[in-house]
């Protein structure tokens, strides 16, 4: 069965932003911001890619 798991949040598109465009600051971990901001830093990465 394809599509979305039982249990994953729903991030709004405003909250990537903001946390997409914090982790592009020089010298900012991805991975610390990830953590920081409770999302897993596997997702923070592929949010960055689209």
């Amino acid at each position: 069965m394809a599509g979305r798991q039982k249990g994953c949040p729903i991030y709004p598109p405003e909250f990537k932003q903001r946390l997409v465009a914090a982790s592009c600051e020089p010298g900012v971990s991805i991975t610390k911001q990830a953590l920081e901001s409770g999302v897993n830093a596997n997702l923070l990465f592929k949010w960055r890619q689209h």
